[in-house]
């Protein structure tokens, strides 16, 4: 099961990295941490995931983070609900901190 929590960090990374290329964002570094919560009964489905982005660069718009991290977050939820335990919630809650160089 810890490779969902791979596959989310990967896709929603080169997501929110080619999103933010798209919007002429210089971005220089970025890093995702990815953190789950699983239910202790079986089904051992995960009850809650855990996003971090972490952007650097030259005066990047944190608007064009928050819009590249939303817009990743909406076509990885359709994957994760797959696996979810509780398919109508949100799971992934996301944080950003941008830091300008």
């Amino acid at each position: 099961m810890e490779l969902l929590l791979v596959a989310l960090g990967s896709c929603t990374g080169v997501d929110v990295v080619s999103i933010l290329k798209k919007k002429r964002e210089d971005v220089i570094g970025y890093k995702v941490e990815v953190r789950g919560l699983r239910r202790a009964e079986h089904p051992r489905s995960y009850q809650r995931m855990e996003v971090h982005h972490i952007v650097t660069g030259r005066n990047i718009a944190e608007r064009s983070v928050a819009q590249a991290i939303e817009l990743s977050e909406d076509r990885s939820l359709l994957q994760i609900r797959r696996f979810s335990s509780a398919p109508g919630r949100r799971l992934p809650a996301r944080q950003a901190r941008t830091a300008s160089l």
